[in-house]
């Protein structure tokens, strides 16, 4: 039986070995952030999975914080949002609200990175790649997890979910959408901060500067109204379509790192 995340935290803060042969993955995300955010009973893992997480999150908590780098441009032409987006808003409404006087930036701390990298590498390690053609039968399905498999968006919308019950301000947490190297439209999570915007990105566990994540940058969600999404690349962004989509391809490009 999975053990409870009251446990698991306590398990984490106290170094020694769960008592169960399996955990939930309200577990594994209650040892990135060591207290209670709230994640449903998605699939369980084993003990060597924790291990492996462990180690990750051990190699995170020696990281310092980052080199100030230039702002991700905040784009000037409006966009239109990603196919799946506007259902999820109306699926996920406390997702897709901003308060008027919250910052678009963060003021970048060792806690909060380490918050950042814990987040990134939990969520990395509690979801498991599944296209939502596969999954839920539909080519473009924009949602929370609770089954513990997801795609790349699934990841991001996690992510930002999670930050933002951890008090980071919504405006700041923003998805793009981007090309990868090999021509895969995917997408990624991206935090505005005082020292440059960083990307959260399933396919690794390690946070990058935008512009060393090696992508092609297409849209992304606006600063003053996440329902609104502006293009980075108006030239490339009619060719959003014409783009193999996310995990829907054999080769999934938002597998998980290290699977």
């Amino acid at each position: 039986m999975p053990v409870s995340l009251f446990h698991a935290v306590k398990a984490q803060t106290a170094c020694c070995a769960a008592s169960a042969s399996k955990l939930s993955v309200s577990a594994i995300i209650g040892f990135a952030f060591l207290s209670l955010v709230p994640a449903p009973a998605y699939a369980t893992y084993t003990r060597g999975d924790v291990s492996n997480f462990r180690l990750a999150i051990a190699a995170a908590q020696h990281d310092k914080l980052p080199d100030p780098s230039p702002a991700l441009p905040s784009g000037s032409i409006g966009a239109s949002s990603p196919s799946g987006f506007a259902i999820f808003c109306l699926r996920f409404a406390d997702q897709c609200e901003t308060a008027k006087d919250a910052s678009s930036t963060i003021g970048l701390t060792e806690n909060i990175w380490l918050l950042l990298e814990r987040v990134n590498v939990a969520t990395n390690r509690a979801i498991r790649p599944m296209d939502d053609e596969r999954h839920y039968g539909r080519p473009e399905y924009w949602t929370i997890p609770t089954d513990g498999f997801g795609d790349c968006e699934d990841y991001a919308l996690s992510k930002r979910k999670a930050l933002i019950e951890a008090g980071l301000p919504a405006r700041a947490l923003r998805i793009a959408v981007v090309i990868t190297p090999t021509s895969v439209r995917h997408a990624v999570l991206t935090v505005s901060t005082d020292r440059g915007d960083f990307v959260l990105d399933n396919l690794h566990d390690q946070i990058e500067p935008w512009q060393k994540a090696g992508y092609v940058w297409i849209e992304r969600q606006a600063p003053n109204d996440v329902r609104q999404w502006v293009a980075l690349a108006p030239m490339l962004a009619p060719m959003r379509l014409g783009l193999r989509t996310g995990c829907s391809v054999g080769v999934w490009p938002c597998a998980t790192a290290g699977q």
